[in-house]
């Protein structure tokens, strides 16, 4: 397993370029270079680290391949409407241990053609992540609810659409999500107190 930081470096923290000036120990030898030093989460300011990733559900449905394709070896293919993408999304989260946060992407696509369902697939795709605790609650909020869920977004349209092309389908070309419009929706739609 590795651990992804996304982070901003201070500006006292040491630069790898910093790191390859030559040693003061051999400041006549320009060949001298000191190693890199490796920034860490305690060296830099990081809003989140990825603890990990996985597949928690996963679900597919073919309800009418193979009347659709007996269909088309005797109907006239101009009279066939265009197979439609419809997505649905949910995103829910808790907390696993103090500053640590599971959160998950479902996603539900459905591909129709007229009234018939083609194939649905969904995916609830998590993740935990570690949090900065001297995070502002808007910047948690903003990294729960916008960074985590489009670090986690590209894994889960890889398996949609690996799995719609498996199941004869083709490729189903899903759209990048705007999770910070629908952050800022969602709070726009909360009551204030």
């Amino acid at each position: 397993m590795y651990n992804l930081f996304f982070c901003i470096v201070k500006k006292e923290t040491p630069m790898l370029s910093d790191a390859l000036t030559p040693s003061p120990l051999a400041p006549d030898d320009s060949s001298s270079v000191s190693s890199p030093k490796e920034l860490t989460p305690k060296d830099s300011v990081f809003f989140f680290e990825v603890l990990g990733q996985y597949i928690k559900d996963i679900s597919f449905e073919n309800p009418h391949l193979l009347s659709l394709l007996a269909a088309s070896q005797t109907e006239n293919k101009g009279d066939v409407s265009p197979p439609q993408n419809h997505l649905h999304i949910e995103l829910a989260g808790h907390t696993v241990e103090e500053n640590v946060e599971e959160i998950v992407l479902s996603v539900e696509h459905t591909i129709r053609q007229g009234e018939k369902t083609l194939c649905v697939t969904q995916v609830s795709y998590a993740g935990l992540f570690r949090i900065n605790p001297d995070l502002s609650e808007e910047d948690r909020e903003t990294v729960l609810w916008v960074q985590a869920p489009q670090y986690l977004f590209p894994f889960v349209r890889a398996h949609i659409s690996h799995i719609t092309q498996d199941s004869g389908q083709g490729v189903a070309w899903i759209q990048p999500i705007d999770f910070y419009a629908l952050w800022m929706k969602k709070k726009s739609e909360q009551p204030v107190e």
